[in-house]
């Protein structure tokens, strides 16, 4: 299964809604987020963008593992001594 490695916007757009999350409700009611349901909503989607970095990220060093791993077994060669 191939995974999409995260673009630079994808970042930015979490980093700007994390800001977003930072605001405080209480210094401007007339502002963009004048509910704390807003504000919740917000931070919902910066946490669901977050995961989904964190995934690609995983998935990217599991592939890298796992040739590595190919890697090493080639180099190594058949393990023809050992009685299982």
């Amino acid at each position: 299964m191939k995974t999409r490695k995260p673009d630079s916007q994808s970042r930015a757009r979490t980093c700007s809604l994390m800001q977003m999350c930072a605001y405080d409700a209480s210094a401007d009611s007339s502002a963009e987020f004048p509910d704390r349901a807003s504000m919740m909503e917000v931070r919902l989607q910066a946490q669901e963008d977050e995961i989904t970095l964190l995934k690609s990220s995983l998935a990217d060093a599991l592939r890298r593992i796992r040739i590595h791993d190919q890697v090493l077994g080639a180099r190594k060669g058949p393990n023809l001594g050992v009685i299982s």
